[in-house]
């Protein structure tokens, strides 16, 4: 998993094998 911060806002991001970015937890955006 890629921890990343960006613009403030904390996201989750999982990059799978194929270079595509999945979401299978929620992204907090407040």
């Amino acid at each position: 998993p890629l921890r990343r911060f960006d613009q403030g806002h904390f996201r989750i991001s999982i990059v799978d094998a194929q270079g595509n970015k999945a979401w299978p937890n929620p992204v907090w955006i407040t």
